[in-house]
This record gives structure tokens, sequence and C-alpha cells, in this order.
């Protein structure tokens, strides 16, 4: 049995007082501006045993600073051993930091540096996988650390004026996550300018000043502020400012979530802000990796999670099932405990925990390594049952961790996350065994996200899904329970097109199966419609015209329930079926095939007859009342396109046969009334259609199936009366010799 997850747990504690206090006179450091600054915010920072630091904005260039913190030293660090652990196997952020070395084409040899390089992932990836030339810089025990495990070339020192680089001139040169804690940034920028080739390129990446605010989650804001070990948050204003004042005149610059990434230089050489990381080459490079430094430590632990992670977002689910099983016998190996089975055996931390013992015994990777896990048991092994256990030990790790990091000032902006897609997808996977406790908890989860800013504001999107979830599950009645607060969010504006699409598409269903109101599913099939336009307009998404298809579809069908043929006939006209076959099932495709020629838009069913007739092939040896009902049907309303649309008389003549002979085998395993009265219509129509082709003989060998019918009361009402009367014509016209083509066409009925 899956443990659950403690959706009522406490809160960790903030360190952050928002509490207003009065300005100070300042001098900003990164403008020069002089003169009362407002107070932002209070921090502790006891972690870096300088106590509570205050914040403050500069109007002038609207950056931050703490007035009162000055540069620490980096070349000791209080509790290493848990950081390091914590920096390798989960908080590097590995991708983003080597997303940067894609900004600028780079030939294979070109110089790259690299200050405060940290652990050095970001060199040993340009190393090893585009063949860079690389050099580090930095003074912290991370530093050597990497120097030592990645045998990476890292100068443990600061970078000054007399720092020796042996004449070397570098293209690229990056400083990530560095000037924030500079006091006086400008002749640090210079020396790392000086330092460049002809047309070089220096990429600076700091927090986003504009994100220390209220409305930033938590596990983002606190290693954002990093009080005690932050100087400076940079504006846009003042970060280009900086760069300018260091010589730079080609200077861009990019948000990304809580950072500002700006890239400076004085050449011509092309630069893309928006350059994707090449996922391919990141995952060849952890894969080698990974096979370089063991199985049971810590880097290797970082190197397995970041795989685990790259194979389950590309969907390569086989292969993440492999590497969570060499993961979790290593965590056996290491740690004592099998996260197979339930965490409330081995899983705790006690009130005066410290990061340190907690570090020891589990994984700091423990959390995103089940939640991968669950999302295999969910997505490949369509287990639910065994998701639910690894979400909630993913939520249970994750939160434990986040309190002990709270409690020294600190925080994880990536297990925030997990934390919360975590809560929601446990929920996901709990609807399959219980749909309204499911709903219960995504309803309480939706009040609970109107209190508290989102660190993945995904997530809200991610429970309201889950209504859709339950639609699709047939599970209604649980469904209904979520739609007052969904759908208050969907008029909000606050949801994106894609979950509008697909909320409202659910709410169609809803109406048409739960409420039977077929007017107002066909109205919320149309929103659907126009939501997934609009995400097509944005996106061109292949997934956004395939919504824009089921939801035209289903609105069709709402509107034959509702009885309303001439709304039903606008939007069967515009069916393209090359376009609908990937999306709508092709059964659902032949129904409404079928729904079209007996409203009569022939010219609009024609366009799906050779789905009709593909799916008459795939089911021929399908047996059953049901099968047979829908094989009468088809070839009835394909008898009736070769009559009507294509004026060929003869070919329909053999539909309304085949028709009938799936009647009959209806009637044999079903002996209803309907079944036995569609093989006379379908009869009938055989009679008609030979007389229209003027095939006289074979007109009267139908006719004469009327004249001695015994079960007249199954015969539908004139139904014989007109039969002899097309049989009289037949045998006149035989008689005579004359033409006995029948000009009337043949009606749907």
């Amino acid at each position: 049995m899956a443990n659950s997850i403690n959706h009522d747990a406490v809160t960790p504690h903030s360190r952050v007082d928002w509490m207003p206090r009065p300005p100070r006179d300042l001098v900003c450091p990164a403008c020069g501006a002089s003169g009362p600054k407002p107070f932002v915010l209070a921090a502790d920072a006891s972690w870096a045993e300088t106590g509570h630091v205050d914040l403050f904005a500069c109007p002038h260039c609207d950056s931050k600073f703490f007035p009162d913190v000055r540069c620490p030293e980096y070349e000791s660090f209080e509790d290493f051993d848990s950081y390091l652990k914590l920096y390798l196997e989960v908080g590097a952020g590995v991708d983003q930091l080597v997303r940067h070395l894609f900004v600028t084409p780079l030939r294979p040899g070109a110089q790259y540096l690299e200050v405060g390089c940290g652990f050095g992932f970001a060199l040993d990836f340009a190393r090893g996988a585009m063949a860079l030339d690389v050099l580090g810089i930095d003074p912290s025990p991370f530093a050597r650390a990497g120097a030592r495990l990645l045998t990476l070339p890292i100068i443990g020192d600061y970078l000054t004026p007399e720092t020796d680089f042996d004449g070397r001139r570098f293209d690229l040169a990056v400083a990530s996550e560095v000037i924030e804690h500079i006091f006086d940034p400008l002749p640090f920028v210079r020396l790392i300018a000086d330092r460049l080739s002809p047309g070089g390129i220096l990429i600076l990446t700091t927090p986003n000043a504009a994100k220390a605010a209220p409305d930033t989650p938590l596990g983002a804001l606190l290693p954002l502020l990093s009080a005690g070990w932050h100087c400076i948050l940079y504006s846009r204003t003042s970060l280009e400012r900086l760069l300018r004042d260091a010589g730079f005149r080609r200077i861009e610059i990019a948000v990304r979530e809580h950072t500002l990434v700006a890239v400076a230089t004085n050449g011509d050489a092309p630069i893309d802000l928006e350059a994707k990381l090449d996922r391919n080459m990141f995952q060849a490079y952890l894969e080698a990796r990974r096979r370089t430094v063991g199985f049971d430590s810590s880097l290797a632990f970082g190197f397995g999670y970041r795989l685990l992670k790259e194979l389950t977002n590309t969907k390569q689910y086989q292969q993440g099932l492999e590497l969570y099983e060499e993961l979790r016998l290593a965590f056996r190996r290491v740690c004592g405990f099998d996260m197979e089975t339930p965490h409330t055996r081995w899983l705790y931390s006690h009130p005066e925990e410290s990061l340190s013992s907690f570090a020891t015994r589990y994984p700091m990777c423990l959390c995103g390594v089940a939640y991968l896990r669950g999302i295999l048991a969910l997505n490949q092994e369509g287990e639910p049952g065994r998701a639910m256990h690894f979400f909630s030990l993913s939520t249970c790790h994750g939160s434990m961790l986040r309190n002990l990091l709270q409690a020294v000032g600190s925080d994880d902006a990536e297990t925030e996350v997990l934390i919360e897609r975590g809560r929601a997808l446990y929920l996901r996977a709990l609807a399959y065994a219980s749909p309204m406790e499911a709903a219960t908890g995504a309803s309480r989860l939706l009040q609970e996200e109107r209190t508290r800013p989102l660190a993945y504001p995904q997530q809200r999107d991610d429970v309201v899904a889950i209504l859709s979830h339950l639609v699709n599950m047939g599970a209604l009645e649980a469904a209904e329970k979520l739609v007052p607060e969904t759908e208050a969010y969907l008029r909000s504006g606050s949801a994106s097109d894609p979950l509008r699409s697909e909320v409202w598409h659910a709410f169609g269903r809803l109406e048409m199966n739960r409420r039977h109101r077929p007017r107002q599913a066909a109205l919320y099939f149309a929103l659907a419609e126009r939501a997934a336009k609009l995400w097509h307009r944005r996106e061109h998404s292949a997934e956004a015209i395939e919504q824009i298809w089921r939801a035209r579809h289903d609105r069709f069908i709402a509107w034959l329930v509702a009885g309303n043929a001439r709304r039903a006939l606008c939007v069967g006209r515009r069916f393209e079926p090359a376009k609908m076959l990937n999306v709508i099932p092709r059964k659902e495709l032949t129904v409404t095939f079928v729904h079209l020629v007996n409203l009569g838009a022939l010219e609009a069913a024609e366009k799906l007859s050779p789905e009709a007739e593909a799916l008459l092939a795939e089911q021929s040896t399908e047996r059953g009342p049901r099968a047979d009902k829908l094989r009468y049907e088809v070839r009835r309303a394909l008898g009736l396109i070769e009559i009507n649309r294509r004026c060929r008389p003869r070919q329909s003549a053999l539909q309304f046969a085949l028709a009938e002979r799936a009647a009959k085998r209806w009637h044999c395993s079903e002996d209803t009334p309907s079944a036995m009265e569609q093989i006379w219509r379908a009869r009938f129509d055989r009679l008609h259609a030979w007389m229209v082709a003027g095939n006289a003989p074979r007109a009267l060998l139908v006719g004469r199936l009327f004249e001695d019918a015994p079960a007249l009361n199954s015969m539908p009402d004139g139904m014989r009366e007109r039969a002899r009367k097309l049989t009289h014509q037949a045998s006149t016209s035989l008689a005579s010799g004359t033409d006995s083509r029948y000009r009337q066409i043949a009606r749907p009925q």
C-alpha cells in the first residue's frame, strides 16, 4: 500500500522579514547614487555568521543591496562535506551551467575561461563534449574538490591583477553567479575584459533584483538572497551600466526565471541568448562521465540522477528503468535502505537533526530519483499504486531536506518544484484507486495555492488537469466536485491555452454524459476549440491541431444529440479527414460518417468514406451485435453515398446487399425488432437502387421478398406499399421492353 502524503505538514519556517522599516542614507554600490534608500526586507544570515542583514533598494538603477555585508572568506566553508554532497547530487543546475556554452558558436580548441567555476561541471563539459581548451579560477573548496575529482585545470585563488594566465587570451569567459558577491564589481569585470581575445565574449549571470519580492517562492528566494554572501542584486539597467562602464559596446541581456543573463563583447560574433542546450550532447556527456566515476560516490549519484532526468524527460523510459535499478542498488549498498519498501520504515528526521547527519543517512538526490521513478511507474509501467509510493517518498524526503536547509538560511528551488509537482502527480495516481479522494485532495490544493506563491506555477495547471483525468477515466461524479474552482480559475485568465482547451473539453463531456445537456456541451466544446486555436497560433503545435479537431468532432456529436441538425451540419461540413485521422479514432470517425449521411451532408461524408471502408476491413473478423450493427450502418451509408453522390446505383445495390447481410447477422445474435426493421430497410434500398440502375429483373427478385414477407410487423410503416409500386413498375417495364430507369434518387431515412 502506498504511503499517503500529509498535505498539512508543518511549513518550513521563513527566514525573511518583510515588515516595513525606515529608509537609510546610503550610496548604491551599483550606480553610485547617494541619498535615502528604501528598506526591502531583512534576512537571517546566521549560516554565514553575520547575523540579521537588511536589504535596501536603489530608486535610480533598481538594484538592491545589503550595505552591511562584506565578502566572506570563500577559502573555508563550515560543514563543507554536506554542502558539497548537496551540490554534487542535486544543487548544481548543470544543464543551465553548460547552456551558456551554446550562446555563440565555438570551434574545437577555443580558449574558455570560467571565473568562479565552483566544482567545475561546465569546464568538464566544455573540455569533454566540445573539445575546448579550458581554465577555471575559484578560491573555494568546491573548486579544489572539482580539480581533484574531475582532474580539471583550476587555479585555486581569487582573480586579481597579479593572476598569471601565461599570456593566454580567451574567446569566451563566463562568470556565473559571481558578481553579486563583489561589493566593488567594476574593477573585477575590467579584469576579465582585459583577458579576452579580440572579439572575445563575456557572459555574466546573476540573480534578478526584481525577484526579491514577496511573491517569489521561498525555495527560489532564499538562494537568490543568500544573505551574508550576496552583496548586490542587479537589475537589467544596473547590469548593462556596469558592462558599458567596463568598456563593452555590444550588450544583450535576457531574463531566465529568477536570473539575469548578460552577454557582452566588442566583436561581431553571432549571439543567441535563446539558444538551447544540445540535449543529445548533454546526455552523452552524462553517460560517459558516469562510467568514469564509479557507482557509489556522491558524484556518481549526481551524474546518475541527472541522466535519469534526461531519460525520463525524453521518454526513454526503458533505459530510465534500468538506470533507476542501478541507483536503487547503489543507495542500498551505501545507505542501507531499499526505495521499494515503505519509507515509513527507514525515512525520518528528528527535531534536533542537522544537515550533516541527514546527509550521511540519505542521498541528497533521493527526492528527485523517487519523483522520476514515480513518473516511470505511471507512464511506462501503468502502475499508479507504485507511482503513489514514489511520489510520497519524494515529497517526504524533499520536505525534510528543505526544513534543514531553511534552518541555516538556505533552500533548494529544484527540490521545492519536485515537491509541488509530486503532490499533484500523487493525486493523479490516486485517481485510479479512489477518484473521490483524489478530487477532494485536488480541491484542497487549489485552495492552499491561493494563499502562497508557487515555485512551479504550472503546478496549479497540473492540479486543475486532474479534472480532465477523472473525466477521461469515467469518474464523472468525482470530476464534478472540481468544477466550481476549476471554472473560476479558467475564467480568471491565468490558465494556459493548452490547459484551457483540455479542461473546457472535459466540461463538455461532463455536460454530455453526466448532466445530459448536449447544448451546453456543444458550447464548451466550442470554447475548447477556440482555446486550441489560440494555442496553435502561438506555438504552431501538432498537439494543438489535434485538440482543435477533437473539440470540433465532439461539438458535431453534441449538436446531433441535441437534435439541432442545422448546427451539426455547419460543424460537419468543416471536417478534413486527412487532419482528423491522427486525432480521432477511426471508429469514431466512422460513426461521424454515418451521422453526416443521415443528415444529408453527403459532400462532407464522402471525405470520411475511405476511413469507414478501412474500418470495415479492419473489423472483418469481428462478430457480435455491436459489430454487426455498425457494419450495417456503414454499408448502408456507403450505399447512399454511391447512389446519391457518386450516381453509381449498381455499386450502391451491392452495398445495400452487404448491409442486409450484416443486419441478418445482427438479428441472429440479438433477436430485436430493430434488427429486423433494418433488414427490410436494406432490402428496400436495394430494390430502389436496381430501379435507378434500370435493372428490372434484379428489382423484381428483391420486390418479391416484400410480397412473400411473413413478418410485416417488423417492416417500417408504408414500406410494403412503396415496394409494391416499385415492383409493379419493374414488372411493367420488363413486359413492355421499355426503359425501367427510376429517376427519383434515394433519400436517407
